[in-house]
This record gives C-alpha cells, structure tokens and sequence, in this order.
C-alpha cells in the first residue's frame, strides 16, 4: 500500500515539475540575455522577443544578421501568429514552433517586398524563430526538428543593439 502511495506521489510532482518547467521556460526566456542552441546540430545564438514592444520591432531597421543568428518571438499562448516585413531590410527564413519547441511550419526566403503580406502557419504555435535566409536550407530543418536551448548569457546590448547595422 505505501509503495502505491508513493508511486502516485512521485508521478504527481513529475507531473508538476514538467508543467511548471515548461511555464517556467516561457517565462524566463527574455531579451537582456543570448541563447545559445542547436537546430538540426547547427549552432544559433538567439536574442529574445518576449514583449509586445520587441516583437513589433522585430528585426526591421537592420541592415542584415551575423551567421548562425536568429530573433526568437515568445508569445504568451498558442495561437496562429502572423509575421510580416515591414520595414525589413534583408531576406529570412521564418519557423514557427510549438510549445515543445518542435517546428511545425517554415516559409524560407521572405523578401522585403512582400509586405504588406503577412505569413501564418497552418497550426497554432507558440514561438516564431526569424534567421538568415539559406539558415533553414543549409542545415536542412524540417517540420518536426527541434530548437534546444542549452545555455544563455547576459547580453552586453540591448535588442537593437545586438545584431549591428551594417
């Protein structure tokens, strides 16, 4: 009886410490800190999105992003999130991933010229991963790959300051 008592005991706080580490991820995710993570092995340093504010500004006004570079849009629930161009200056490749950071849809090489169009997935999701154009071909990332936050930093600059201009 108490090893029953117990087993159901350990499955709950397993079950907590995996809702509350998932919420937990969501929540600390911010951008006065770099993430550093992989995509299909390849390496991506990751600013963050995680305010209205930040995820309007987006990228637009810069003139282009280092290599392996990415912003990262923290949404604070699923739903269909649409991205668009306005006042870009370069080319992307736009990932839209769930809550387990699995990647359920991809529009490659977005053009500046397209907007006033926005972009939707087919599903709902809770983060947008915005990177150099060719990043999602070159490391060949599918529908299904996952992103895998391994460690962060503090950042020494601010959102717009931390991928240069020109």
């Amino acid at each position: 009886m108490k090893i029953l008592l117990y087993s159901g005991l350990v499955a709950a706080l397993a079950g907590l410490f995996m809702f509350a580490g998932s919420v937990l991820f969501s929540s600390q995710l911010d951008s006065t800190r770099i993430y550093y993570g992989y995509v299909n092995n390849a390496p991506l340093k990751v600013a963050i999105a995680n305010t209205e504010e930040t995820r309007a500004k987006g990228l637009s006004g810069l003139e282009g992003l280092p290599q392996n570079h990415g912003l990262l849009f923290v949404f604070p629930e699923n739903e269909k999130y649409g991205i668009w161009m306005k006042g870009m200056k370069f080319s992307i490749d736009i990932v839209w991933l769930d809550e387990d950071l699995k990647v359920i849809y991809i529009k490659s090489d977005v053009h500046p010229d397209t907007y006033p169009n926005i972009f939707y997935p087919p599903t709902n999701a809770r983060y947008v991963l915005e990177t150099n154009t060719g990043f999602i071909e070159d490391q060949g990332v599918q529908e299904g790959a996952k992103l895998k936050i391994i460690s962060y930093r503090p950042a020494i600059f601010n959102l717009g300051g931390l991928f240069t201009k020109g």
